[in-house]
């Protein structure tokens, strides 16, 4: 084996390595905290004007926020599901790459938003989940981010843990403010939230997002009423039960979230399956199909 073939061997033992254990932190130690913080991690985003602009002008959280909350986890699901290199990710990856080369991006809203849905779980864990995460699995969690990130074709000044905590907060500090573009945006992804809960859970859904979001800056910069203090006592206790009880029997220890169905629930798609070939924005979709053919098939 010559040199560059040992390193190119160390290298994809470190990958491998490295996903591995990412993949038992989001599919078994915390995957509901990852589900549940990554949803969160979209309303942050939606505070930043620019962002919330882009999105509002599109119509699909509008128009059809289930679709486009279903269309938003699957895509991260197989992304961070499959490693680095693998056809899953890359197919995923480079039709993730060719709906936002529609749009006019900039690399800081770009790298905010990764920021945020890869960030906001890590948080939630370090305040919810069981156990913490140690220093070493935040540097892999953020290395794997990086990876992906990249691959995005987004650029980092940092690619530490702390850099980029620290040019996210200054980012949410100079940029977040209220507009109404946020708003209707945020408004429009609580409708589409209903569609994952039962017709007469349905009317507790604001209530829900404003009492999990918590923080009363971001809920004024989207235009949305705190919750009352009552809801927010109640759902922190089942928080903190929930807490307690993973570090006596934690339901995915051993079976793979992944695989369960509220992992593959996808309620605007018909019987809640998935079709790749339907991912993203209905109109440029149908373009691409007719055009070219489904990129997955």
């Amino acid at each position: 084996m010559t040199p560059l073939d040992q390193a190119t061997h160390t290298d994809n033992a470190i990958e491998a390595d490295r996903f591995e254990r990412y993949r038992r932190i989001a599919d078994h130690d915390f995957p509901l905290e990852f589900l549940i913080a990554g949803e969160l991690a979209q309303f942050q985003t939606y505070a930043i004007p620019s962002i919330a602009r882009l999105l509002h002008r599109t119509g699909q959280y509008e128009q059809e926020g289930l679709k486009r909350l279903d269309d938003t986890r699957a895509t991260m699901t197989a992304i961070f599901s499959n490693p680095e290199g693998s056809a899953e990710r890359q197919a995923m990856i480079t039709h993730l790459n060719w709906i936002h080369s529609h749009y006019a991006i900039s690399n800081e809203d770009s790298l905010y938003t990764l920021l945020r849905m890869f960030l906001n779980p890590v948080e939630w864990v370090q305040r919810w989940g069981w156990r913490e995460l140690s220093h070493q699995e935040l540097d892999m969690l953020v290395a794997e981010m990086v990876s992906v990130g990249k691959a995005m074709g987004i650029r980092f000044e940092d690619e530490t843990f702390e850099g980029l905590n620290r040019w996210q907060m200054a980012y949410r500090e100079e940029y977040e403010h209220f507009h109404p573009d946020n708003q209707a945006v945020a408004l429009g992804t609580i409708e589409g939230l209903k569609g994952y809960f039962p017709r007469w859970l349905q009317p507790v859904v604001p209530v829900l997002v404003s009492a999990l979001l918590e923080d009363r800056d971001l809920l004024r910069h989207l235009g949305l009423s705190p919750a009352p203090r009552m809801q927010q006592a109640g759902l922190r206790s089942l928080l903190t039960l929930w807490r307690w009880g993973c570090k006596v029997y934690r339901p995915w220890k051993h079976r793979p979230f992944s695989e369960g169905w509220l992992a593959n629930r996808y309620p605007s798609y018909q019987d809640n399956r998935l079709i790749l070939c339907q991912l993203g924005p209905r109109k440029l979709i149908r373009r691409r199909n007719a055009r070219s053919g489904c990129p997955f098939h």
